[in-house]
């Protein structure tokens, strides 16, 4: 499920209190504290997809189990830690901690232990699609349990649902923690260019000492643009949390379409070769994967164009094609596969290629990414407080020839 505007103009309206809340507290150093709040921002809302991933893997991975057993899932779900309340310290430390008031009031109606007491709810009053609970399970969870219950006998484990957010969840972090060390050393240097440097410049100067070269350098660097470039860095990390809140963005961005596109329309031409090689013709296999939960916003429009177009009589590679869901290319060898009676082989070989594609670049960029942000931090910080040393070594030396 992903998350709402609503939920985001939340985050945005507590954001903006406490930036208020800094300006009044804080009077001059108000800036940089400003700066501070989308960082911590960020590395909580990083933590809370993270840890919302994490629950909901190990439910379906018990609601799995159960399921392959013909046993009923309600126990499953009464008996998931998350059913229980958490204790009364941990409710009352969450309006504190790790973000200030949101936190506890996104739980209320949107955590894990809301969600879980939805769906059991459901399932006492005998809704079969308890488990479709918005939240409660990922889409990729939802799609696997539907083809192993529609596709009997498919051997465990065949399916990458989880994959794709184990990956993600690793290079999030790979490449979010240089990032924020890098913001808070440059918040920190702001701090010291409107506090410290002015003061020290002085002495220097009463002290009749040549400036030091590199300090200087560094302080008209943060005095042309460090704010800026604070700020833009930050602008591009709501951008990117933005695409989580508007799949159809993720689509269409430069470095994240080439991860969620190949995944979700190689999830999708995996299932339609499943459910066509046991026995099912294609519009009724569309129709059968045609669930909102089961799929991103945007895959499920591409799903649904296809289906509109197979229905109306559209060949099957063409309506891949114009749907979205497949290139020139690979509809050429769709047309081969076609005519040599193996089209539901070719999609469930072509859907698992797009996954591993997928999975391919992440593993090639999150490397890229989290050894490159390695280097510039250390150049960065290594910078920066030799520049900040540099005008004390510099005092030091001259007292001591006194």
């Amino acid at each position: 499920m992903r998350m709402s505007f609503g939920r985001l103009l939340l985050a945005l309206i507590v954001i903006g209190f406490t930036a208020g809340a800094f300006y009044a507290l804080l009077g001059p150093f108000a800036l940089p504290g400003i700066f501070l709040i989308p960082i911590i921002g960020a590395w909580v809302f990083d933590s809370m997809v993270q840890l919302r991933w994490m629950h909901q893997r190990e439910l379906a991975m018990a609601l799995g189990v159960a399921l392959r057993r013909k046993v009923p899932f309600l126990p499953v779900l009464e008996g998931n830690p998350l059913a229980a309340p958490a204790p009364w310290w941990k409710r009352v430390l969450a309006w504190f901690f790790p973000y200030p008031f949101y936190a506890p009031i996104y739980a209320w109606k949107y955590g894990s232990h809301a969600v879980l007491l939805r769906a059991i709810a459901r399932a006492k009053a005998g809704d079969p699609e308890a488990l479709l609970e918005p939240g409660l399970l990922h889409s990729d969870d939802l799609l696997d349990m539907e083809m192993d219950r529609l596709v009997p006998g498919l051997e465990p484990g065949r399916t990458r649902g989880g994959r794709l957010r184990a990956e993600l969840a690793r290079a999030s972090s790979q490449a979010l923690y240089p990032v924020l060390i890098i913001l808070f050393t440059l918040n920190v240097a702001i701090f010291w260019l409107k506090f410290i440097a002015p003061k020290m410049q002085k002495i220097i100067q009463e002290f009749s000492m040549p400036y030091p070269w590199l300090t200087g350098k560094v302080q008209g660097v943060l005095a042309s643009g460090a704010e800026e470039f604070v700020g833009l860095v930050l602008v591009c990390i709501f951008f990117v949390a933005l695409c989580w809140f508007k799949p159809s963005l993720a689509w269409k961005t430069p470095g994240l379409a080439g991860l969620v596109a190949p995944w979700a329309r190689g999830r999708l031409l995996e299932s339609l070769g499943l459910l066509v090689r046991s026995g099912r013709p294609l519009p009724e296999a569309a129709g059968l994967l045609d669930k909102v939960p089961l799929h991103g916003v945007e895959a499920r429009r591409r799903l649904i164009a296809f289906r509109i177009r197979i229905e109306d009589g559209t060949p099957a590679g063409e309506a891949l094609r114009r749907s979205g869901l497949i290139n020139g290319a690979q509809e050429a060898w769709l047309g081969l596969a076609i005519k040599s009676g193996r089209f539901a082989d070719a999609l469930v070989e072509l859907g698992g290629s797009l996954q591993a594609l997928s999975l391919r670049r992440l593993a090639w960029r999150s490397t890229l990414a989290s050894t490159f942000g390695i280097l510039v931090v250390g150049v960065i910080v290594g910078i920066v407080v030799t520049a900040f040393f540099i005008p004390l070594v510099d005092i030091l030396d001259w007292l001591v020839e006194l």
